[in-house]
C-alpha cells in the first residue's frame, strides 16, 4: 500500500527537533534525549542531556568538510555534537 510509510521510528517522547546529518537523522526529544537513526529507522545511539532542548540546527562547514549538530538547551547552554561525541559546550547569558 503506497499510503503507508516505508520506515517508522517510535520515539519515547514528543520530538522537539530533527536534523539530517550525513546518512543519519538526529532527533531531539522532550525528555532531554538526543537520538540518532539510520535512514531505514535503526537506532544508532542515544544521549541523555542535562536540560530540555529548546532548538536544534545543523552546522555545516563545507570548506572543512565538517558537519555537526547544535543543540540549544533550556539551561542556557549550546552543545555541539559530532555524531555522539560532545565537542563543545557554550554557556550563554
Amino acid at each position: 500500500d503506497s499510503k503507508r510509510p516505508k520506515q517508522c521510528v517510535e520515539l519515547n517522547s514528543q520530538p522537539v527537533g530533527l536534523v539530517r546529518l550525513n546518512r543519519s537523522i538526529v532527533v531531539g526529544c522532550g525528555k532531554e534525549m538526543l537520538h540518532a537513526y539510520t535512514q531505514k529507522g535503526k537506532k544508532l545511539w542515544t544521549i541523555r542531556l542535562p536540560a530540555p532542548i529548546t532548538t536544534m540546527s545543523l552546522m555545516d562547514h563545507k570548506a572543512k568538510g565538517f558537519q555537526a549538530v547544535l543543540v540549544a538547551l533550556a539551561n542556557s547552554e549550546v552543545h555541539l555534537y559530532k555524531d555522539k561525541i560532545l565537542i563543545n559546550v557554550t554557556k550563554t547569558q
